[in-house]
This record gives C-alpha cells, sequence and structure tokens, in this order.
C-alpha cells in the first residue's frame, strides 16, 4: 500500500462526488419538470370541465375544442408518466453512486488503516 493507492481512491471519490452532484441536479430538473407538468395536466382538466358545461349550452361547436382538450391531457399524462420514469433512473442512479461512493470510503479507510 502506497500514498499513489490513496490519491487513486480519493481521484475516484473526487469524480464520484461530481456525478452525484450532477444526478441530484437531474434529479431536481426532473421534480421540477415533474410540477410543471402536473399543473398543465390540471388547468387542461379545468378547461374540459368548463368546456363541458359550455357544450350544453352551444352543442356542437365546442365539441372540437373538447376533442383538442382531450389529446392535450393525453399528451401530458404521457409526458408525466414519461417524467416519472426519468425521476425513478435518476434516483437509482444517486442510489448506486452513493453505494460506490460509500465503498471507496470504505476503501480509502482501510487502506490508511494498513498504510498507518
Amino acid at each position: 500500500v502506497n500514498t499513489r493507492h490513496i490519491e487513486i481512491i480519493t481521484k475516484h471519490e473526487e469524480l464520484l462526488q461530481h456525478l452525484l452532484d450532477l444526478a441530484y441536479q437531474d434529479k431536481q430538473d426532473l421534480e421540477s419538470s415533474s410540477g410543471l407538468v402536473e399543473e398543465e395536466l390540471k388547468d387542461a382538466k379545468q378547461h374540459i370541465e368548463l368546456l363541458h358545461d359550455s357544450n350544453k349550452q352551444q352543442g356542437v361547436e365546442n365539441s372540437q375544442a373538447l376533442d383538442a382538450a382531450y389529446k392535450k391531457i393525453q399528451k401530458l399524462s404521457e409526458e408525466k408518466y414519461d417524467t416519472s420514469r426519468e425521476l425513478l433512473r435518476a434516483k437509482r442512479a444517486i442510489d448506486h453512486l452513493e453505494q460506490i461512493k460509500g465503498s471507496l470510503s470504505l476503501d480509502l479507510e482501510k487502506t490508511l488503516v494498513k498504510l498507518y
């Protein structure tokens, strides 16, 4: 065991920390995006309710707008699903990186104990 081994482990820890920082930022961005999609979905659903009420009064004119609103809800629901999948992927990546970081920290401790 030599200081070069410690330098390599330390460098790996630094790189892993950088990857973790990026993964946490990705997760934060996805959570933010998920919130925006959720708001758009809520607005689209309210829009449909208004169109239904209006449709009772105006009949056929609103049916096209209603179809468009349903398509928007479908698209937003798909976006929400995709975002949720990406968020889950980001959380798994963070967990994996945290495990590797823990393992490296243990490696460094063992190396330091052997050295001293």
